[in-house]
């Protein structure tokens, strides 16, 4: 509550008109989502808005092409959440292909390594899991549908510094 009335602070006195605040997945699923919306945006000062999987992606993939808009191929672009996974292929900044996936970094390591206990056969069943969830999605978004992938996440930031720290990309690239 404390980051948001900061966030509210910060924002006061902006255009409404110039400020969204979206959830994504966590709220998407919650059990409380209107008691956090009701205190949220008491504490901000500016309505929340629960977006869709696929508005999610869209919008990661709009934020690649702002930082990227030069580029014509075709792009993969994924984003590893806490909650979910987003996947979208499009060219020229225009998405064609769109998923979200409830599966992301938190909910896994939650749902399989509770405790911490980081052992083989944890991650066999996690990699099982995932590959269950995202089977139907290999043909859309698998090799030969794409020319680059960009990834857009807490989760690909912290795996480039772990590239970069270990010296196998100066740039922390993948």
């Amino acid at each position: 509550w404390s980051c948001l009335a900061k966030f509210g602070d910060r924002l006061r006195g902006f255009d409404p008109n110039n400020v969204r605040v979206v959830a994504t997945q966590t709220l998407r699923e919650s059990e409380n989502k209107n008691e956090f919306l009701e205190t949220g945006q008491a504490l901000l000062g500016f309505p929340i808005q629960i977006i869709t999987g696929e508005e999610e992606a869209s919008l990661t993939f709009s934020g690649v092409h702002e930082i990227y808009p030069h580029a014509t191929e075709r792009r993969l672009v994924f984003d590893i959440g806490g909650a979910s996974t987003e996947l979208v292929v499009g060219v020229n900044g225009i998405p064609k292909d769109i998923v979200s996936e409830a599966l992301g970094s938190v909910t896994w390591t939650k749902k399989f390594f509770r405790d911490g206990r980081l052992t083989f056969g944890r991650f066999e069943k996690a990699v099982l899991a995932a590959e269950e969830i995202f089977t139907k999605d290999v043909k859309r978004f698998g090799p030969g549908c794409w020319d680059r992938v960009y990834g857009s996440s807490g989760t690909v930031s912290a795996l480039s510094l772990i590239v970069k720290k270990l010296g196998l990309e100066k740039d922390g690239r993948i």
